[in-house]
């Protein structure tokens, strides 16, 4: 049975408190807060907690062992269990703290999800609700977002009664108990999948109870202060959903060193774009130069306006303590390195292109290594094509990363090809060959070309007819640390992938391909006419895929083939051209876009100026290669910056840099919202599925399968 909120009301303010020791505190610390400790962990000692989990960077683990044993020394005060946690960079904030709850507590336990300052500055009210609540078994707080149209209710207009309501999900802080966490299966990555985790074995169906304190009759027009906490701009690409590291909490300026080590004032120089502007935004630099003279002093050099100071190597060399707070610019040639830092190699011959780093932030910085991309090359019986895209790849600037590449064969390659790839060399990473002794087909060998190992690889999936920009990687590496990472890790959780190629065509209208320039529909709707943008359409001419969405997208082909959810040749997006695309990837691949509301980045620099560009060579698709079709697919590549030469460069941006905030486009080029494709692919879910669960990136949630109803999948080409 449902409970309503003005039961919950009554129940809250009526109820049996929860019985003294038996509340278990979960608290993140970050850098800043260690120095706080002391009176945040007093805000909880109230309500005699049974334990309070302290969970921080590993970095930090040994200043908050520290400092609480310093706390506990100096006070005879009877405390709680302490248990200090280290958890890794790589885990979302909410995963760390509810894997905390569900591994160290009983299950009689109340759990307190804490913010990083505690309770402090949280109103009375609210602080005796968090530590003494009723026993209401559904998630409790003051903060969170509420289910669609649901606003605050009491159960009178002015009462003594709480003012409650149904809750998509709650943030920090919150509680609730522990015997939660035996209905959920798999530890939720965000407070909004912990949302849908609980509305999904709750009658109610919603994910927590916000809670505003009591309307008081003799006050009039009192503010509530429990509201959504976002509110959707019509271009804004997504709501966090309640995800963060323990990096999104800190403050940039004081935790991130930068430290620059050339062997000449020239490379200095070169580079001195990036460690400008890293000056100019507060951030502490020291520069020095590794010089082959038996003497070096120290100097300064004006750029333009920005005036860097250098000092001699060896008062570098045994002074620094490497740590996470560190990073290390220097030469891939010098090969200097600090133990536990962020330490970035470039190559001599890169430091030329290095302009578009000046647009990454201190904290994306330090996330410099933590995405991984595999270059995967689909190609068959074309080796001229292969060769160019090859050579094209070659020339791409890598910064110092390591890129591993996959080259797949199909079963009837041609002995040239076969040459073409035998011959070839890659000096970036590892080199894999892949080559079928069966035929299977297109459909096939893209998918099969690629699959993530962790939800930091990327994969970048190339046709033999696709020839790339030397700037290519610099434009993934600039968008996966803008959208992936640093403070805006886990926001944009439906983006699919990043695309090379800007379009000049939409090929999705049911009566046939239509010209398409962004630019100018955006000059039309008042937007910066060279915005990048996102697009529900996937790019198959150079694109990176991400790992949650292609994983997806491989259980959703499994099940598609096997016919357990609807026929094969059931039409899921209603009015597309790509319904009659039976023997290609992308037509699933839009099916699953357009149910989940799924965006991918697109570039859009002047003049169709891209990252990768098709010739539109005869193959599986291509039947007739005329000029006509040459001419509406074919885009000038980005080339590298020359002093004699001005081009269209990764800068060519509004305000020279890549925005968290972006036009959104449908199937066929409209704009539109995120919410909205959220909207219209959940009710065309409706129409095709019947139950009303839904899993982030999970296909058999989509399509309403379960485990044991699945059959193997047969694709016949």
């Amino acid at each position: 049975m449902k409970e309503h909120p003005q039961d919950i009301a009554l129940h809250f303010q009526n109820g049996h408190r929860i019985q003294v020791n038996t509340l278990t505190v979960v608290l993140p610390i970050i850098e800043e807060s260690v120095r706080d400790l002391p009176k945040i962990l007093t805000s909880f000692l109230s309500a005699d907690p049974r334990r309070i989990l302290l969970l921080c960077p590993e970095f930090l683990a040994p200043e908050v062992e520290r400092t609480l044993r310093i706390i506990l020394s100096s006070d005879t005060e009877l405390y709680p269990e302490y248990m200090v946690l280290p958890s890794t960079s790589a885990s979302t904030l909410p995963e760390a703290l509810l894997r905390a709850s569900f591994s160290f507590t009983g299950g009689n336990d109340w759990i307190l999800i804490s913010d990083v300052e505690g309770l402090e500055g949280v109103d009375s009210y609210f602080r005796q609700s968090l530590l003494r609540p009723t026993s209401i078994t559904v998630p409790m707080g003051p903060k969170g977002t509420l289910l669609k149209s649901k606003s605050l209710v009491s159960s009178n207009s002015c009462s003594t009664y709480p003012q409650v309501s149904e809750a998509s999900y709650l943030t920090p802080p919150f509680i609730f108990h522990a015997s939660l966490a035996l209905q959920i299966e798999r530890i939720p990555r965000t407070w909004h999948e912990f949302g849908i985790a609980i509305s999904q074995h709750h009658p109610g169906g919603y994910g927590g109870i916000i809670w505003a304190k009591p309307k008081a009759c003799h006050i009039r027009n009192e503010s509530i202060p429990v509201l959504p906490q976002y509110s959707l701009d019509s271009t804004i690409i997504h709501d966090s959903q309640g995800i963060g590291r323990f990096e999104d909490y800190e403050r940039e300026s004081a935790v991130i060193t930068f430290y620059a080590i050339f062997s000449t004032l020239d490379e200095l120089r070169t580079f001195a774009p990036v460690l400008c502007r890293l000056q100019r935004d507060g951030k502490r630099v020291q520069n020095y130069l590794d010089t082959t003279y038996e003497r070096s002093t120290s100097g300064n050099t004006l750029v333009g306006s920005c005036l860097l100071s250098y000092e001699p190597f060896f008062s570098f060399h045994g002074s620094v303590i490497g740590d996470r707070s560190i990073v290390l610019f220097t030469l891939a040639e010098l090969g200097h390195r600090l133990e536990g830092a962020t330490n970035i190699q470039i190559p001599r011959d890169d430091l030329l292109h290095c302009g578009w780093m000046v647009t990454l932030t201190a904290v994306e910085w330090r996330d410099w290594h933590l995405p991984r991309l595999t270059i995967s090359i689909i190609t068959k019986n074309r080796p001229d094509s292969l060769a160019r895209l090859l050579s094209s790849v070659s020339r791409g600037r890598y910064f110092g990363d390591l890129v591993n590449m996959r080259i797949h064969l199909e079963q009837s390659t041609d002995h040239r090809t076969m040459q073409t790839v035998k011959s070839f060399a890659w000096h970036h990473g590892s080199l894999f060959i892949h080559h079928r002794v069966i035929h299977g087909g297109l459909l096939p060998a893209v998918v099969e070309s690629w699959y993530p190992h962790t939800n930091d690889s990327y994969g970048l999936l190339l046709e033999d007819d696709v020839e790339l920009s030397p700037l290519f990687y610099a434009w993934i590496k600039m968008s996966l640390l803008r959208y992936r990472y640093g403070n805006n890790h886990g926001q944009h959780l439906q983006i699919f992938g990043i695309s090379l190629y800007q379009q000049k065509n939409i090929e999705l209208h049911t009566d046939g391909r239509k010209p398409f320039n962004a630019s100018q529909l955006f000059i039309d709707n008042g937007i910066p006419p060279f915005t990048p943008y996102l697009s529900q359409i996937p790019c198959s001419w150079g694109a990176v895929y991400f790992p949650e969405h292609w994983a997806e997208f491989h259980d959703y082909l499994t099940m598609r083939f096997s016919e357990m959810a609807f026929p094969i040749d059931q039409v899921v997006v209603p009015e597309v051209r790509s319904n009659r695309w039976s023997k290609s990837w992308k037509k699933y691949f839009i099916e699953l876009v357009f149910l989940r509301g799924y965006v991918m980045l697109y570039p859009n620099f002047p003049e169709f100026v891209s990252l990768s560009t098709n010739h539109l060579e005869v193959g599986s698709h291509v039947k007739v290669r005329s000029k006509a079709k040459q001419e509406a697919f074919m885009v000038p590549l980005m080339q590298l910056s020359s002093d004699s030469k001005a081009v269209v460069g990764l800068l060519s941006l509004p305000e020279m840099s890549l925005s968290v905030k972006l036009p959104v486009l449908n199937l066929t080029g409209s704009l539109s919202t995120i919410k909205d494709l959220e909207i219209v692919g959940a009710s065309r879910r409706t129409e095709l599925v019947t139950c009303e669960a839904l899993r982030a990136f999970e296909a058999m949630s989509l399509l309403c399968l379960f485990e044991d109803q699945m059959v193997p999948a047969a694709y016949n080409p």
